[in-house]
């Protein structure tokens, strides 16, 4: 199924079809113009086949299928005795432009973020850190935090029989579109419950569930250098695995009265900073994300 649906069929006569594939939107998108398109001069089958203005017709259509109740993907126009299919996200992820005088829509493509936390403590600073920061993200980024607590030691021998968990923690990774890993500070490195997670979802060999996933590193201790060699150790780790890290900037937080406001988000003295961090992450994982 092609990506832009009915393109054609709704295109003003003599409309550039190569602005059309102008791909400013991913995933499945919808044209309309602001005027009456004459069907007399229809050049496709759907035009010529619609009793109505098709523009007209498609718009209806449109609305129609915002209030069904199916998974979001396409609207497809409505041909004589036929019902349009009820496929369209909420109205807050879709996107419209104007291009050329033609109102483009499109729904927004979805980033899936797999959250890795190097800290099984339960009131870890860390923790509350990747919950607070996902606040930051666009509506476009959802964040999801992976259980890394409950996978048993990695062996080698296990590797052609994986536990239940093991394969959770892959599939998780996998269907993922990037990565964000929170990581406390152990003895000047990673935590070992961290490391553990890594080598089971990068085996067996050649297999990896990490590789080619765009990631941000940050963490936060009560130390005054924050993670900093944790950090430092952990992004030889993902280099060798092939995870491209976002390099700068760095963030080696020392957790402090205000880090976090009463409700658990970040407080006010550090939010334009992990703003800008935020925005910086998203950028490198909408340019690195497959």
């Amino acid at each position: 199924m092609p990506r832009i649906q009915y393109r054609a069929d709704t295109f003003r006569c003599g409309w550039d079809a190569k602005s059309a594939a102008d791909p400013v939107f991913a995933g499945p998108s919808s044209w309309t113009t602001e005027a009456p398109v004459d069907c007399a001069r229809a050049t496709t089958p759907a035009m010529a086949s619609c009793e109505t203005d098709p523009v007209i017709a498609m718009m209806e259509a449109r609305k129609r299928a915002i209030a069904g109740t199916r998974n979001p993907r396409v609207i497809r126009p409505p041909v004589a005795g036929k019902q349009p299919v009820r496929s369209v996200p909420p109205p807050d992820m879709i996107k419209s432009i104007y291009i050329h005088g033609f109102k483009k829509e499109g729904i927004m493509k979805q980033y899936q973020i797999a959250v890795v936390v190097g800290s099984l403590r339960k009131e870890s600073f860390n923790r509350t850190l990747a919950s607070a920061i996902a606040k930051l993200a666009p509506a476009d980024f959802s964040f999801h935090q992976v259980r890394i607590g409950d996978l048993p030691l990695y062996n080698q021998d296990d590797d052609a029989s994986p536990a239940d968990s093991v394969k959770r923690l892959k599939r998780e990774i996998i269907d993922s579109q990037a990565l964000l890993f929170v990581t406390a500070e152990y003895n000047r490195s990673i935590p070992g419950v961290l490391k553990n997670a890594i080598d089971h979802a990068s085996r067996p060999y050649g297999q990896s569930a990490w590789a080619g996933k765009p990631a941000g590193v940050i963490g936060v201790s009560v130390g005054s250098t924050g993670t900093s060699m944790a950090q430092q150790h952990l992004r030889n780790v993902l280099s060798y695995l092939d995870v491209p890290t976002l390099g700068q900037p760095e963030i080696f937080i020392q957790a402090k009265d205000g880090l976090f406001d009463e409700a658990g988000d970040i407080g006010a003295g550090s939010r334009k900073f992990l703003q800008n961090w935020m925005d910086r992450y998203v950028a490198w994982v909408k340019k690195l994300a497959v």
